[in-house]
């Protein structure tokens, strides 16, 4: 029994469900610079589909961390190109459903965005984030710490059997987004999935090994540099630090490698907040936030313009970095005060 509210009870949901079952061929796209939730929701979700005898591609605008290579078993995941679509160039008219998984909004699948708009056909989400103002129809459950666990719901109402490779990649996919089960929102839902994928096959030391056991050198490097110049408030409560595209030009790391920093100097003692301003190319400053439990951080990013969960939320801003994160850094002060 559900602890939180049923995902599949709301028309639109009702409706999705059957969208899904109606179609026999199906592309799903995650958001850019996909990261271990959105690939293995993709990867789990696409095998239960196949089981049921519907043909599915997934692709993507850009390519995914190394970490979770081992999920893609298989090479399903296409990240498209101008060769791809030569040899495809109808498949997002033609296809009689696309699905966004792990993300609600166009804008967030980066060069896809406008072909899957100006398709004809219906396109729904399966998404566990805060639905923004222009996010579409689909299955939107917030309450969800990851995709791959909503993605088990979904799985479940068409009537398809989790077998060990779907649980392989939907384990995956709820390991990435709860960093190892630290986020789960005082949620037993979550464990009582994970429970559920381990006796379908999932094997989680060789997983959490893979994705979680190993760290190059060049991602060592880029954390000492980021933790040098880290600058500390509220006598250690709020940390943040900077990363731009000189730290990054001589080394070896992905996007994920990249996105898991405003983590690590969380992790630090007494820190409740912490913030990572990265600048990659000229007047635009990403700012990535995350909080301890207790807080909410996810009403500063809506404030600059962007969003996220309560915990882990983010924005993207145009402007001089060192303006931003005097700006910044002073709301986050406020919220700590």
């Amino acid at each position: 029994m559900l602890m939180k509210p049923d995902p599949l009870s709301s028309p639109q949901a009702q409706e999705t469900i059957r969208l899904i079952e109606a179609a026999a061929t199906v592309v799903l796209v995650t958001h850019d610079g996909p990261d271990g939730d959105g690939i293995g929701s993709q990867i789990g979700l696409a095998r239960a589909l196949r089981r049921a005898g519907r043909k599915v591609w997934i692709v993507n605008a850009g390519s995914y961390p190394r970490s979770i290579r081992f999920l893609d078993s298989g090479n399903d995941v296409i990240v498209f190109n101008e060769s791809h679509h030569q040899r495809n160039p109808h498949l997002f008219q033609e296809a009689d459903l696309v699905i966004l998984v792990d993300t609600g909004e166009f804008e967030r699948i980066g060069c896809l965005g406008e072909r899957v708009q100006a398709r004809q056909g219906p396109v729904v989400c399966i998404d566990h984030h805060q639905p923004g103002e222009r996010a579409i129809p689909g299955i939107v459950a917030p309450d969800f710490t990851s995709c791959g666990e909503l993605i088990v719901h979904v799985i479940d109402a068409l009537g398809i059997e989790i077998t060990k490779d779907v649980a392989t990649a939907l384990y995956g996919a709820i390991l990435s987004d709860t960093q190892q089960f630290r986020f789960t929102k005082q949620d037993p839902d979550v464990f009582a999935v994970a429970a559920r994928l381990v006796a379908a096959g999932a094997e989680p030391e060789t997983i959490a090994g893979r994705m979680f056991g190993t760290m190059t050198r060049d991602r060592l490097t880029l954390m000492t540099r980021i933790f040098n110049s880290a600058r500390f408030e509220c006598g250690g409560r709020l940390v943040h630090s900077v990363m731009t595209q000189e730290m990054i030009s001589d080394l070896s790391v992905d996007r994920e490698e990249i996105r898991n920093m405003v983590n690590l100097i969380g992790d630090l003692e007494g820190v409740e907040i912490s913030a990572l301003f990265k600048v990659f190319k000229p007047g635009v400053v990403k700012v990535s936030m995350r909080c301890k439990q207790g807080l909410v951080i996810s009403d500063v990013a809506e404030i600059l313009g962007g969003g996220g969960h309560k915990q882990a939320a983010g924005a993207d801003i145009e402007g001089d970095l060192a303006q931003i994160q005097a700006s910044v850094v002073k709301m986050l002060i406020n919220k700590l005060n």
